[in-house]
């Protein structure tokens, strides 16, 4: 006996027929859309010189070479550095390296353009940094009270206050300070498996890094209470901000600009001095449209161009040990913060009991 077919089932079989019959309806002439695998564009050139891994310096002459693949020559050949369009070339030109490339390892990317077509070629080159870092030295105008138990690990000045990040496990916290006496106002401590690091204050939050946990906290800075927190790949350093983005060390000479809603990282520098790439940029301060950075273990300070990554300047702060009388438990120097409001500068250092305002030519004005 043959089975009743239910309702539903004679709608969905005929739902497939129509499906089917309307698959092969299709007008004659008309092709049906189908995905394809990209095809790469032929290379037309291959970059012979410079070779890959070659130096150069800014304002310094570059000879580009190349041999031809497919074609005998293209109607323009012009050179790129990273996105950016340097110069229209000719086979063999010594061209000049513009002064305002980032210092770093850059790719350098030679396209050729032939009729409608285009195709192109690329070399790693490292841009090294053409300037001598002026070197200038920090007077003392002042000294304040530090509390000795903090191990300072970030330093900024907001309305009046300073915003102290301390690190050490056990003894990490988030502090609010009156300048004038050191006296702590208002204070967050932080797990005891948690290493704090730098900290910023952009706006009406507080921005806070830790070592190697990979997690940062934001906090009201009017209410003091954590407000949630946020995630990054590297180990905090130092952090400061340019009034939009978080600019963030890790150790290494690599400076990682962050986006503050998001956290995601928009742009990254590298920091080179004469000599090359310059590592452990910790505590982290932006003046004047320009990054401080301590340099870990140093007495010095640098002074960044955030735009190459070039190091401008160098300020030795070697003066403030000898003049801090520093115990036994006292540690190296860091922990710069600018005083925009008042043009003042300070200074101290890991579990010192001394906080010194300085004053640096190019900083004060």
């Amino acid at each position: 006996m043959p089975t009743k077919l239910s309702v539903k089932s004679i709608l969905i079989i005929f739902t497939v027929l129509t499906a089917f019959a309307t698959c092969n309806d299709i007008p004659e002439g008309r092709k049906t859309i189908s995905r394809k695998k990209a095809q790469p564009s032929k290379k037309h050139l291959d970059i012979t010189k410079p070779k890959v891994n070659y130096k150069i310096v800014p304002g310094k002459e570059i000879t580009f070479d190349w041999k031809w693949k497919d074609v005998k020559k293209s109607d323009s050949v012009v050179w790129y550095a990273n996105k950016t369009r340097i110069a229209k070339l000719s086979k063999g030109e010594k061209v000049v390296v513009p002064t305002d490339l980032p210092v770093g390892i850059q790719h350098f990317i030679l396209r050729s353009y032939l009729n409608d077509k285009q195709s192109s070629d690329q070399v790693l080159v490292e841009v090294l940094s053409e300037i001598t870092p002026e070197k200038t030295r920090a007077r003392i105008v002042q000294k304040l009270y530090h509390d000795p138990g903090a191990y300072t690990q970030g330093l900024e000045i907001h309305k009046d206050f300073i915003y102290e990040s301390t690190g050490q496990y056990k003894e990490s916290s988030m502090r609010k300070i009156d300048i004038e006496t050191g006296k702590v106002i208002d204070i967050i401590n932080l797990k005891d498996d948690i290493f704090g690091e730098g900290m910023t204050v952009i706006g009406d939050k507080i921005y806070q890094l830790t070592w190697q946990s990979n997690t940062g906290f934001v906090y009201d800075v009017n209410s003091f209470k954590q407000l949630y927190e946020f995630v990054y790949p590297t180990e905090g350093w130092g952090l400061t901000n340019d009034g939009e983005s978080l600019i963030m060390s890790d150790g290494s000479y690599r400076l990682y600009y962050i986006d503050r809603e998001y956290f995601t990282e928009t742009r990254q520098i590298s920091v080179y001095d004469q000599n090359g790439p310059v590592s452990r940029l910790n505590e982290l301060e932006y003046i004047n449209d320009k990054i401080l950075a301590n340099v870990y273990g140093e007495d010095f300070v640098l002074m960044i161009d955030p735009a190459t990554g070039k190091v401008l300047q160098e300020i030795d702060l070697s003066m403030l040990k000898e003049k801090a009388k520093l115990p036994a438990k006292a540690d190296v120097l860091n922990g710069i913060a600018w005083d925009a409001d008042n043009e003042k500068l300070y200074a101290t250092g890991k579990y010192w009991p001394v906080m010194f305002e300085i004053t640096v030519e190019g900083i004060n004005r």
